[in-house]
């Protein structure tokens, strides 16, 4: 019964005229549906602290005509993306502020990633029926676009949508042979996040193996991208040394910190924190399996996790634990079992399959590189977005690889659910994200610029909305701008010391509420420095509940900002005369 259904279905499907325009016209209208889902009741801050220094960059670039942090001091550079910026300085430069524009970039480059999925998924699919190909190329499409986390990257304020768009649109460009058009994408993928190199790397590499030398086509690809490319690697090896930004340099100083105080606080485990291939897959999994399906916020009894995200109590439900059991690790174990026996098929030769490949050993190759240089999944997981879209395509080869239909059916419909799970729990997430940004980070900022003098320096170690929406320069204590602070940790300094040094009068800190996250003055140890006294002036908070329920996909802040007066102590060099 069930396969003469199957084949009724399957003839009923090759028989409809479907209209080529239709498919892209419902992934650009339910994607935008979904957008606006999102932006509903929050749709005037992001997410993400770390997009407003991108914001910062873009608006001195207008109006100050310097690409810097502080205007006027010699600093390194914070943003991760120089593409990011420049467009958000081009809009700004239009009267569009930073915050809008990220939002309407990261929209519209999410429509445009899911088209691209569908026209490079069309063209795997080539040998099937047209009808077929189109109903599966727009169902993957829907995958790519649709799951809760991506649609919260897309609007964070980061350059993650657009280094995922660019990504999607090179492979675009290179099943179309276009050399020239491929190196200059290439090179803006590369200018959006160095990392897109790797990209570039699997391309060549994969056009060497193929035509057994370097061929014109590959020269193109590697002079176009240089033009592209080299002029910024110069200026950021003259600027700082090396041919990367200060912001990576720091983010490695405070991985290894958190490193260490992990193992610290759990010896048992800290043999972990040494095999990094091993704590980025873990991370990886722990995220996909509650966070990116958005199982972890099921109900009924959970099993508690205390003090291994940041301080969090995490609460994973015995039904979230479940799902991953019974369904996900199965789907994943069909789907390796199935692209297992697949293997031999896909052919480097055949243009729809070289497509597959390229794609697959780019996801391999970036995480794989990722492991070892910064072992975390990061917030929301904007450094390998594609992951999660992969997650859900192995649960989808998982469920295609079912042989008894109504089982498959049966799974198929429990994973629509769950997609439709992810996408409530990301966008509540949202909500809950800029809602602490609107109570906190910049209610801390209008604070300190109305507190202080303009010329005033404030130490922290939150560096967006508070420069943002604050005139007062910021100095940076964990080393994403400041390279200074980098050589000083490095050379085994204590923050103690380096505040000692620069005579800060103010700190700006993350702390913690009812004893709930990490008080971050203490963990820097500036609450026992005999030097000094930080004297409270002003707490901006959420309640733990808001915190606990907002912070752990994210990973990004703490539920409270201090503002801290620093009371030099008698005899101290930093003592007015």
């Amino acid at each position: 019964m069930l396969n003469k259904s199957a084949e009724e279905i399957k003839t009923l499907i090759e028989n409809l005229k479907i209209p080529t325009w239709l498919p892209p016209l419902l992934i650009v209208i339910i994607t935008l549906g979904a957008v606006v889902g999102f932006l509903w009741e929050e749709p005037n801050e992001v997410p993400m602290g770390d997009s407003y220094i991108h914001f910062i960059y873009a608006r001195n670039i207008v109006e100050e005509h310097e690409f810097a942090y502080n205007p006027g001091l010699s600093e390194g550079i914070g943003t991760t993306s120089f593409l990011w910026v420049m467009i958000l300085a081009l809009f700004y430069f239009f009267g569009i502020s930073p915050v809008i524009a990220s939002k309407i970039l990261g929209a519209g480059l999410l429509v445009f990633s899911g088209l691209l999925v569908y026209e490079l998924t069309k063209q795997f699919l080539r040998k099937l029926s047209p009808n077929l190909k189109i109903l599966l190329a727009a169902m993957v499409a829907f995958v790519a676009v649709l799951p809760g986390s991506i649609i919260w990257i897309a609007l964070s304020g980061m350059e993650t949508i657009l280094f995922l768009a660019l990504g999607l649109l090179c492979i675009y460009v290179y099943s179309r042979e276009k050399w020239i058009l491929l190196g200059i994408s290439l090179g803006l993928l590369s200018l959006a996040r160095i990392e897109g190199i790797f990209l570039a790397i699997v391309i060549v590499s994969l056009e060497i193996y193929i035509h057994r030398r370097i061929s014109k086509s590959i020269l193109k690809i590697v002079v176009f991208m240089g033009i592209i490319l080299l002029p910024w690697i110069i200026y950021l090896q003259i600027r700082e040394g090396v041919p990367i930004m200060t912001s990576f340099q720091g983010r490695q100083e405070i991985s290894s910190g958190a490193d260490q105080r992990l193992s610290d606080r759990f010896p048992q485990v800290a043999w972990i924190t040494k095999i990094p291939l091993l704590i980025y897959s873990f991370s990886w999994i722990l995220f996909a399996f509650f966070f990116g399906t958005g199982a972890a916020s099921l109900p009924g009894p959970s099993i508690k996790l205390e003090g291994l995200f940041l301080g969090v109590q995490l609460s994973v439900p015995v039904l979230c634990v479940l799902i991953g059991i019974v369904i996900v690790i199965p789907l994943f174990i069909n789907a390796f079992r199935y692209l297992w026996k697949i293997r031999n098929q896909l052919n480097p030769l055949e243009p729809g399959h070289r497509l597959l490949i390229i794609f697959g050993m780019w996801v391999f190759l970036h995480n794989l590189v990722y492991s070892f240089i910064l072992p975390r999944v990061g917030s929301g997981g904007r450094y390998a977005p594609f992951n999660q879209f992969v997650f859900w395509i192995f649960l989808i080869i998982g469920i295609f690889a079912i042989r008894n239909r109504a089982i498959k059916l049966g799974v198929a419909f429990g994973i629509i659910i769950l997609m439709g799970i992810s996408h409530f729990y990301w966008q509540n997430i949202y909500t809950t994200n800029v809602a602490y940004t609107v109570k906190v980070r910049v209610a801390t900022a209008k604070f300190i610029d109305e507190r202080y003098p303009p010329d005033a320096m404030v130490g922290t170690n939150d560096l967006g909305a508070i420069r943002y929406y604050a005139r007062q320069q910021i100095m940076d204590l964990f080393g994403f701008v400041n390279k200074e602070i980098i050589d000083h940790i490095r050379n085994g300094g204590s923050f103690g010391d380096y505040i000692y040094k620069t005579c800060l009068e103010n700190v700006m800190l993350f702390g913690s509420v009812d004893g709930v996250g990490m008080d971050f003055a203490k963990e820097m140890g500036l609450l026992t420095d005999k030097r000094f006294k930080l004297v409270e002036e002003k707490v901006f908070s959420i309640s733990s509940e808001e915190w606990m329920f907002g912070v752990p996909p994210v990973q990004s802040y703490m539920p409270a900002e201090i503002v801290y007066r620093i009371e030099w102590q008698e005899g101290s060099k930093c003592l007015s005369p």
